[in-house]
């Protein structure tokens, strides 16, 4: 399965993001994978997707390597 997230025209998929080492806002992880932006929120919330939390309002970041964990983990869950 080939995700891929587009941002200023331009396209990446899952293998590019993780070389760049890159930590994705909520709204990237959203669109990557094709889920509402609360969806990304209550996740991280519950500790089902972890995230690094950044300044004094906590916005949350992602990395590659959490976001590849967790499809993984869910392909192999089955869900």
């Amino acid at each position: 399965m080939v995700f891929r997230y587009y941002a200023d025209g331009k396209c990446a998929t899952m293998d590019e993001l993780l070389q760049r080492g890159e930590l994705l806002t909520t709204a990237q992880v959203a669109q990557l994978l094709r889920v509402h932006p609360n969806t990304i929120r209550k996740w991280a919330n519950s500790g089902m997707l972890r995230a690094y939390r950044l300044g004094t309002r906590g916005d949350a970041r992602f990395s590659g390597e959490e976001i590849r964990r967790f499809i993984e983990a869910d392909l192999r869950d089955g869900r």
